[in-house]
């Protein structure tokens, strides 16, 4: 009988051991999962996935520092495509004028006499294109930390005239 009641309890303590281990070891491994499941997301692009905090837990730091991380990068991935379609937009802008001027000196339709007037705005707009173009060389080289530095850049080489500086104040 008391060998008997011993392997039982060693038994029944050795099932509780292993299922405590397996219960606290889902709850270690299931934050690392999460995180590892958000960083696949991210490197195909989706920077809307934020992980639960758990709080008290080990991982806590590690998820909130991911999910200020992933705020950061959303931020910044809606700040690229606005400027790059304000760039499309200030570039285009530009191109289209010369070209119609181009085009309509060329065709005719403005005559001779007044062509000088329209290459001084054709001169205008190439200007404005290589203040364009300069700045976004210089804006490739600052970091993202400086994005005030780039939103005074982007006001001042477009005149406070194109969407470009403009879009990032609104």
């Amino acid at each position: 009988g008391l060998l008997k009641s011993f392997l039982v309890a060693g038994g029944l303590t050795v099932i509780m051991v292993l299922l405590s281990f397996h219960v606290m070891s889902r709850e270690l491994v299931r934050p690392m999962k999460l995180l590892s499941e958000a960083a696949e997301g991210f490197a195909k692009g989706d920077f809307s996935r934020r992980l639960p905090e758990i709080e008290g837990g080990e991982m806590t730091p590690l998820l909130r520092a991911f999910n200020e991380m992933a705020q950061h990068v959303e931020e910044n991935e809606k700040l690229r495509q606005s400027f790059v379609s304000n760039v499309s937009h200030d570039l285009r802008t530009p191109l289209t004028t010369i070209s119609g001027f181009i085009q309509n000196m060329e065709s005719g339709a403005i005559p001779v006499e007044r062509q000088r007037y329209y290459f001084r705005i054709i001169l205008e707009e190439v200007s404005r294109l290589s203040r364009l173009v300069q700045t976004l060389l210089e804006t490739s080289r600052l970091t993202a930390g400086e994005s005030e530095d780039l939103l005074l850049l982007a006001e001042t080489q477009t005149g406070g005239r194109g969407r470009l500086g403009r879009s990032f104040y609104s």
